[in-house]
């Protein structure tokens, strides 16, 4: 990441590959804020070839840094993408006033962020099949 003495806002997402509300949020966001004061990075696993949003994002003036973990639905790919995780963070906590989850069922991302006293924003929209809440329940047990 690059050294720079804006206010550093990281949103994590999964993926960076199709256009959607997250991603319509975070550059509608950004497009309202003083560049001159005010960073967005966006982290994700991995970027997809033919993201359109990716080229949105670099328009805008945002930086993606992708960690290159595709699925992470096998064992040996969380431990690497946890490894990966951890060493961003390692790098780069000075200089990160907040990260923004917008997928807070990601692994690793809070409890890292946290290791590294990095305040963590958890925004989802996810509702268990009774009604319940599971954002509210996990971020008053979690963050």
């Amino acid at each position: 990441m690059k050294d720079i003495e804006l206010t550093t806002i990281v949103h994590y997402l999964p993926a960076v590959d199709k256009m959607g509300g997250i991603e319509m949020y975070i550059l509608n966001l950004y497009a309202g804020l003083d560049k001159t004061k005010y960073k967005f990075v966006v982290l994700t696993r991995f970027v997809t070839e033919q993201s359109s949003f990716a080229g949105k994002l670099k328009n805008a003036g945002i930086d993606i840094i992708s960690l290159g973990v595709g699925l992470i639905r096998m064992p040996h790919r969380m431990v690497e993408f946890y490894i990966k995780l951890d060493k961003f963070f390692q790098d780069n906590y000075r200089k990160i006033q907040c990260v923004h989850l917008q997928h807070i069922e990601e692994p690793f991302v809070a409890d890292l962020a946290q290791k590294y006293n990095v305040p963590v924003i958890g925004h989802a929209h996810a509702v268990d099949n009774e009604g319940n809440n599971v954002v509210r329940n996990f971020l008053h047990n979690k963050i």
